[in-house]
């Protein structure tokens, strides 16, 4: 696993990329809902209830920023968190 934090002028960018399974196309668009869990076998083995993207997706769009994912079955995922950046007085 990778993760990579980038401080810009406006914005914060964190960026987790592993070498896991990956996540199939027509899956993407709902890997941030409730109770979603991927359809593979080595998916199905692993414990969890489906909650994990949706609280990274909630609590992001709560602070005004975004979560992307990029996938490719059989070479991993890389999820990209953007969030404004704030400048504490």
């Amino acid at each position: 696993m990778t993760v990579r934090l980038q401080v810009d002028a406006g914005q914060i960018t964190c960026q987790v990329a592993d070498q896991g399974i990956g996540i199939p196309a027509d899956e993407l668009g709902n890997i941030f809902q409730r109770f979603q869990r991927g359809s593979s076998t080595e998916s199905q083995r692993r414990a969890g209830t489906g909650l994990g993207l949706r609280f990274v997706n909630v609590v992001c769009a709560r602070h005004a920023g975004t979560v992307a994912v990029q996938s490719e079955p059989g070479e991993g995922s890389v999820f990209t968190l953007t969030l404004p950046r704030y400048e504490l007085e």
